[in-house]
């Protein structure tokens, strides 16, 4: 059987990673990365659409806490050399929706769903 032994005595190189702290501190720096950019984004719609900060942006932070998670944990999984890339991808993503969406509520004072999307994409079909 081939591959790659190794030293019991010293673990995997992701392990010894951990043991140092350096996975830990970038794993670290990506939730916040994540969190930071998210809070903002949503800070700026939830004002715009309530006219203000109120006590609903709570469960904001919540849902946007488990989001950051998500994201770091789903591009930590990618090489290295894609990691950054993919990184701007979804940042450039995130910033077109939102983006989108301060826009949408600016024009007809509400925020458009997931369904009013699919409704604008049949009507664009239906020409």
């Amino acid at each position: 059987m081939g591959g790659v032994r190794m030293d019991p005595r010293r673990g995997s190189k992701i392990a010894s990673q951990f043991r140092n702290g350096k996975a830990v501190r970038a794993l670290g720096a990506g939730v916040l990365f994540w969190f930071l950019s998210l809070v903002y984004m949503e800070a700026v719609i939830h004002g715009a659409a309530f006219e203000g900060i109120s006590l609903k942006f709570g469960y904001v932070l919540g849902f946007t806490a488990v989001a950051a998670c998500v994201l770091t944990a789903l591009l930590s999984m990618l090489p290295t050399r894609i990691y950054f890339p993919a990184t701007l991808l979804v940042l450039a993503v995130l910033t077109f929706f939102y983006g989108s969406q301060y826009i949408y509520q600016k024009i007809f004072g509400t925020l458009y769903s997931a369904a009013l999307v699919g409704q604008g994409g049949d009507a664009v079909t239906s020409f």
